[in-house]
């Protein structure tokens, strides 16, 4: 995986581009046939699927705003697990493999960028780590 830090195009290894001119409609078009429909809400929608990368599996979900794409959210898949093998330190660990993650596909530090923002967090209420890529609306 790789993000171009000037106009946040994120290229999979398995999948091609997704970024900001991505449309829920050519989406739908290109990939139905790999995403789950995840959501509907209003004006909000969102999918899920797996993608295969160098650094290993990830879900990856998908969030549209009307036809406008919102963001990619992507966490490592760590094997079979359930909340009764839930560990914080395990999740924390996977926030920083995350990091690592993100840095290396974005070729500098995570911040704020024209397109929008990218960043690795470790969500507590959720008990889940993400790599979040967020774009301007």
């Amino acid at each position: 995986m790789t993000i171009e830090s000037l106009t946040g195009q994120t290229c999979f290894d398995d999948l091609g581009l997704v970024g900001p001119d991505l449309t829920r409609t050519s989406f739908l078009e290109s990939y139905s046939n790999r995403f789950e429909s995840l959501s509907c809400h209003g004006e909000w929608t969102s999918y899920r699927g797996h993608v295969r990368e160098n650094q290993g599996e990830f879900v990856l979900t998908v969030v549209f705003k009307r036809e406008r794409l919102f963001e990619v959210r992507l966490a490592r898949v760590q094997g079979p697990s359930s909340w009764a093998e839930w560990d914080e330190k395990k999740e924390r660990q996977r926030k920083t493999e995350h990091d690592l993650i993100l840095s290396t596909a974005l070729g500098q530090s995570p911040g704020q960028f024209q397109w929008g923002e990218a960043s690795s967090v470790f969500e507590a209420r959720s008990g889940a780590s993400e790599i979040i890529i967020r774009y301007k609306q």
